[in-house]
């Protein structure tokens, strides 16, 4: 994946905060990828799941789909 565009680079809109106990927070979002190899931009929809830990925030998972055209 090298030279490829990550979410976590991309700007985003729509975002959205959910917290919870523990102290547990839940972001989503939406963000444009470049796809390099078609040189086209695609809306992908994300959501990442961040939880304290001994440091400070942790993410403790993320996932990302593209949406259809």
């Amino acid at each position: 994946m090298a030279g490829e565009p990550l979410i976590e680079n991309a700007p985003a809109t729509d975002l959205s905060y959910r917290v919870f106990a523990g102290p547990t927070v839940i972001v989503t979002g939406k963000s444009p990828i470049l796809n390099v190899k078609e040189q086209k931009t695609y809306d992908f929809r994300w959501a990442c799941v961040y939880v304290t830990g001994k440091d400070g925030w942790l993410l403790a998972v993320s996932q990302a789909t593209r949406l259809s055209a």
